[in-house]
């Protein structure tokens, strides 16, 4: 009973579990398979798959004031019909991003060496 509340609730998650693990049969798992997988890019897909399990459960309220705080820090936009979508970075976004990264790395060299 259990297992099939299970699966009627995560049944993307069990037709990709069940198709890897077909493909597991049909081709060898080996470096050059594993070499294929960006695990860092799995890892933030999972996270995101974690965050919107979490939003299933919010109403939309707080969910549109999330929204309109990420647009007025310039994160997002609202485009007509379309709905919210992430902006783009400009130029001066990624040197400032760097700079940032740059100037962290260098304050926490110290504590590393």
């Amino acid at each position: 009973m259990a297992v099939m509340q299970f699966v009627k609730k995560n049944t993307v998650m069990v037709i990709a579990f069940f198709a890897a693990l077909m493909t597991s049969f049909l081709i060898p798992i080996d470096s050059e398979y594993l070499g294929y997988f960006d695990f860092k890019t799995l890892a933030c897909l999972f996270c995101v798959l974690a965050v919107v399990c979490a939003l299933k459960h919010i109403s939309r309220t707080p969910l549109r004031e999330a929204l309109r705080k990420l647009e007025r820090d310039g994160l997002v936009e609202y485009m007509l019909r379309r709905g919210v979508i992430v902006r783009a970075f400009t130029i001066a976004d990624v040197e400032e991003i760097y700079t940032i990264r740059n100037c962290l790395e260098m304050l926490t060299l110290p504590a590393i060496i």
